[in-house]
């Protein structure tokens, strides 16, 4: 059986000063999941790349310096509404081994194994205690890597935390960002002056989110395409 052991978890923050205070978020924003959508990069073994945790880990930090948004918190306002503090309590990052070979994943269906390279948040806590942002750098004994992320559905869709990664890979890579690299954080305008109101058609993006979601740190939501 294989078995992947976390051996350290860190606490990553910006870099450099970053502007703290209320972000308000926008109408969509309010309405998508307030759980966090669950991702896995896989890397062969290459040893014309060599891997580095604390790269990884020193270039996440600097990604926050312009997606500072990430290291902060969420909490609940009047209204049943969400706004974010930029406290910069950062995100978390941990370190993993598997005792095994990529291939011996397969396709990386979605088993229990492959969930357990993804990190876990416990969602019994309050929500201003958690992160928006984890990741789960796994090393297996080939040599390969797996990535697992889990970004927070009310702070992401799919573009925006795709360009977080690409952003966090190429800072990793030694490269800097260029000036339409670095997002555009102002929601305000998205703000409507009206009070919250429910999505308007059916879809499980709006579903509660049920006990089995809880357990599985929104794997669940995954596997049903969001």
């Amino acid at each position: 059986m294989i078995s992947i052991s976390i051996k350290s978890n860190f606490v990553v923050i910006p870099s450099e000063p970053s502007p703290n205070g209320i972000l308000q978020l926008s109408e969509s924003d309010q309405v998508a999941q307030w759980t966090h959508a669950p991702a896995i990069y896989i890397y062969k073994p290459n040893n014309n790349i060599p891997f580095s945790f604390e790269k990884m880990k020193n270039a996440l930090s600097r990604a926050l310096v312009h997606f500072y948004p990430l290291a902060g918190r969420l909490r609940w306002i009047e209204g049943g509404r969400l706004e974010l503090d930029c406290n910069a309590m950062g995100v978390q990052i941990s370190k993993a081994y598997a005792d095994a070979k990529l291939d011996e994943l397969g396709d990386f269906a979605p088993t229990g194994v492959v969930e357990d390279l993804v990190p876990k948040i416990d969602y019994t806590t309050p929500i201003e205690e958690w992160p928006l942002f984890l990741a789960q750098l796994t090393r297996f004994s080939c040599g390969g890597i797996c990535v697992g992320t889990a970004v927070s559905h009310t702070m992401a869709d799919g573009l925006s935390a795709t360009n977080f990664i690409r952003s966090w890979a190429k800072l990793a890579r030694g490269c800097d960002l260029e000036d339409d690299e670095i997002p555009f954080l102002d929601r305000t305008v998205l703000r409507s002056s009206k009070p919250l109101m429910k999505p308007r058609f059916d879809d499980i993006t709006y579903h509660k989110v049920t006990t089995r979601d809880r357990e599985l740190g929104c794997q669940g939501r995954a596997k049903e395409g969001n």
